[in-house]
């Protein structure tokens, strides 16, 4: 009777017996590596601790003064190791956390006191944040008011280019703008200003309702009704005066701002 011949042991090419048990390298791979250092955005994910790792925080030397440490340890005796739901992949970037190493050394030394739940906690609301914060672009557009009215009797338009330099480096949400023109009031004095703020100024609000000044805001409203209402009253006092007068106004004004730039 012929005996049967025990199967050969698949060797791979060094000659080793392959094994069906796979080993984990402590070793991080690039891409869970660079996800971790964008999500934390470079900073310490301790909760409060926040520290930027990529440059000494003495000498602002640049470098890479952080340490990847594992939510479940590597190893199953390590720090917070017998969790019920070790992760397939050890490695995987949502098992680890940007630290600085005094944050590293505390969650391990007290693993009592920084479970699992805890730190994964830190991990999602430090990594939410940086998402959120590097994710607000800069707001470039804003949107013109512009008042018009007479300077002794002549009208003065002000072009789209110069309005467009003036508010630079941020952008005009449309050429026109919002135009307060107060040039077909004919009244002088005190009858100018309240015809002037009864009739256009107050009624400013009502631009919210075509949207051109975006959400309402009653506190910012407050401050172009009173800008443009200080506004008038400067040019009616400046329309108002002699050529000479005039000259003597805008010198004294000059010199005000000048000597208040300087206390500033």
């Amino acid at each position: 009777m012929a005996t049967k011949r025990p199967k050969k042991r698949v060797r791979n090419p060094s000659g080793a017996t392959a094994s069906p048990v796979v080993v984990v390298s402590r070793s991080i791979k690039d891409l869970p590596r660079l996800l971790l250092f964008v999500r934390a955005g470079g900073r310490c994910e301790f909760d409060g601790c926040n520290d930027y790792l990529l440059q000494h925080p003495l000498t602002l030397t640049p470098g890479n003064f952080a340490q990847m440490a594992h939510i479940i340890a590597f190893k199953e005796d390590g720090p917070r190791g017998n969790a019920a739901l070790r992760p397939s992949y050890i490695n995987d970037v949502g098992n680890l956390m940007l630290l600085c190493p005094q944050c590293h050394k505390l969650i391990d030394d007290h693993p009592e006191q920084y479970p699992v739940s805890v730190l994964q906690k830190y991990k999602e609301a430090h990594e939410d944040r940086i998402l959120l914060v590097t994710g607000l672009g800069p707001d470039r557009k804003t949107t013109i008011v512009q008042l018009k009215a007479r300077i002794a009797g002549q009208a003065i338009a002000i072009p789209v280019e110069q309005v467009t330099k003036a508010v630079a480096p941020r952008y005009p949400t449309d050429a026109k703008g919002h135009l307060i023109d107060l040039t077909a009031i004919n009244a002088e004095g005190k009858a100018f200003i309240d015809e002037a703020f009864d009739s256009r100024i107050r009624g400013i609000g009502c631009s919210l309702e075509s949207g051109c000044f975006g959400q309402p805001n009653g506190f910012y409203l407050g401050q172009v009704a009173q800008a443009s209402f200080d506004f008038a009253k400067g040019l009616q006092r400046l329309g108002s005066l002699s050529i000479p007068r005039r000259r003597q106004f805008n010198t004294k004004h000059q010199a005000r701002r000048g000597l208040k730039s300087r206390i500033h």
